[in-house]
């Protein structure tokens, strides 16, 4: 049975793009630079953790790593994937004579490896990923180098945790910023007042069980079409000509997705525009 990610596991699921945005590759190729020179003649790899209990990874300094790293998910087992699932060192002194995780073992030896070691990247009490290092040579882990290993892979937690700060304060930013437009949208369009645009936008969620940042995102690219459609039709979407889209709060309207259906005859908004009622 696979064993479960650790609760404490920082999924990077879907955001190696922006964790490797800004200093952070930089950071991590420096990472695998130092790696090289306390452990020369080893291949070695930095990998973010994702949701499932794999990881990707993110640097490596020989194809050979990409290969090793993309095997283990396959197989679903393997040094570093266990040492990022149950958050501990995994140490292999002579791969030939391991009997753990056998089919990735046997493919490792083929490929001409002889010695792994694979630590998680921790930080407090989360876990980032791992950095797996790879040897051609019998290598027995001292305590020296054992301690190497867990200061590079310190660091490069600390890269990641920098990112990952630094791409959750991005996201809060544009989410501020779309749902700050959507805001005004609904003040101008429904006359209302900025609280009352905002329970309004909120109601919508509630009802659509949407991220407030997924509707407000809707309700601008909705905003958008219709003036470009406005614009294309010469200002004449609207029925008074004016080519303003007329949003109608109606109390008999049920969200359902991205979707407004509503029974014969209710009054709604214009088409391609959310409605719901609004809370007295």
């Amino acid at each position: 049975m696979k064993p479960s990610p650790s609760t404490h596991v920082v999924a990077l699921d879907g955001r190696a793009s922006a964790w490797c945005g800004g200093a952070v590759l930089p950071a991590l190729e420096s990472l695998l630079e130092m790696a090289e020179m306390w452990a020369p003649g080893t291949f070695v790899g930095i990998s973010g953790a994702n949701r499932s209990g794999t990881y990707t990874t993110l640097v490596a300094n020989h194809q050979l790593v990409w290969d090793l790293d993309s095997l283990q998910n396959d197989l679903d087992e393997g040094p570093g994937l266990t040492a990022l699932r149950e958050d501990h060192t995994v140490v292999t002194d002579d791969a030939e004579s391991e009997h753990r995780w056998a089919p990735f073992m046997s493919r490792a030896v083929e490929a001409g490896v002889r010695s792994i070691l694979s630590v998680p990247l921790v930080l407090g009490n989360r876990t980032f990923g791992a950095l797996n290092l790879y040897s051609a040579a019998y290598q027995p882990v001292d305590m020296a180098r054992l301690a190497q290993a867990k200061l590079l892979a310190g660091q490069a937690a600390l890269a990641l945790a920098q990112a990952q700060r630094e791409h959750q304060l991005t996201v809060a930013l544009e989410t501020n910023r779309v749902v700050g437009k959507a805001v005004g949208l609904a003040m101008e369009r429904l006359g209302l007042d900025d609280h009352a645009a905002f329970a309004y936008l909120s109601a919508l969620s509630h009802k659509s069980r949407l991220d407030l940042r997924e509707i407000a995102r809707h309700f601008v690219d909705q905003a958008n079409a219709l003036h470009s459609r406005a614009a294309d039709t010469g200002g004449s979407e609207h029925p008074d000509g004016s080519g303003q889209p007329d949003l109608v709060a109606s109390h008999d309207v049920t969200v359902i997705s991205d979707d407004v259906t509503t029974p014969t005859g209710a009054p709604v908004a214009e088409p391609g525009w959310p409605a719901v009622a609004l809370e007295s």
